[in-house]
C-alpha cells in the first residue's frame, strides 16, 4: 500500500512539473510570438548596429505584457522594469525562443547589425551641417533616410573639405564611412558614430 502511495504521489509530483513546465512555455511563447510581429515591422534602412539592437530590445519590452511580469520575475529573477538590470537576460531568453518563431528575421536582423557595424557607403543630399564640436553632416539618402555623417579626419575623394565644407549645404555627395561606439560623457554610454573616411560630389563609385 505504502509503495503504491508513492508511486501515486511521484506521478502526481511529475504531472504537476510538467504542467508548469508547459504553462513557462506557453506564455514565453506568447512572448517571442509578440515580439517576432514587432521585428518582422522594423524598418531597418540606413540604421546602425546600436540602433538594430535597440529596436530589436524595445519590441521584446514592448511584448512582454502586464500579466508575463511577475512571471518572468518567478520564473527566472528577471525584473523587467528594470532594463538595464536585466534587460540583456530577457533578451537571451526571449530571443532564443524568438529563434523558433522568426528565425529568418533574427538572423536577417542579426547579420544586418553585423553589417553596419563595418561600415558602408551612401549617395545622398546634405541637409544639414553642424559644427557644435566637430564637423557633422546631415545627410537624406534617396530612400528618404537622414543619418548623420562625422568628419573627423583627413578624407579621400579630391575635396577640399577645410576650405568647402560650409558651403556644401543642398549638394549631392557620395560617401564612405565607418562606424564606430564612442563614448558619449553626456549621456554616459557609448554610442554608434558614422566616420567619413571617403567623400566625393554628386554620384560616384567609392573604391
Amino acid at each position: 500500500m505504502k509503495t503504491k502511495l508513492i508511486a501515486a504521489f511521484a506521478l502526481l509530483t511529475a504531472a504537476m512539473m510538467s504542467n508548469t513546465a508547459m504553462a513557462q512555455q506557453n506564455y514565453l511563447d506568447e512572448i517571442a510570438q509578440r515580439a517576432c510581429t514587432c521585428v518582422d515591422k522594423v524598418q531597418t534602412n540606413g540604421l546602425g548596429e546600436n540602433e538594430i539592437t535597440m529596436q530589436m530590445g524595445v519590441c521584446i519590452l514592448q511584448s512582454v505584457a502586464p500579466n508575463d511580469r511577475e512571471k518572468l520575475m518567478n520564473d527566472y529573477k528577471i525584473n523587467i522594469n528594470d532594463p538595464m538590470k536585466d534587460g540583456q537576460r530577457a533578451g537571451a531568453i526571449i530571443g532564443a525562443r524568438m529563434a523558433a518563431f522568426c528565425p529568418a528575421t533574427v538572423i536577417k536582423l542579426s547579420n544586418l547589425a553585423k553589417d553596419a557595424s563595418a561600415g558602408g557607403s551612401i549617395t545622398g543630399n546634405i541637409v544639414k551641417i553642424d559644427t557644435d564640436g566637430f564637423v557633422t553632416f546631415s545627410v537624406k539618402e534617396n530612400a528618404g533616410n537622414t543619418q548623420k555623417y562625422v568628419w573627423l579626419f583627413p578624407t579621400k575623394g579630391g575635396l577640399d573639405l577645410p576650405s568647402n565644407y560650409s558651403s556644401m549645404t543642398g549638394k549631392t555627395v557620395t560617401l564612405k564611412f565607418d562606424t564606430k561606439n564612442i563614448f558619449d560623457p553626456r549621456i554616459g554610454d557609448y554610442r554608434q558614430v558614422r566616420i567619413i573616411t571617403q567623400i566625393t560630389e554628386g554620384f560616384a563609385k567609392v573604391q
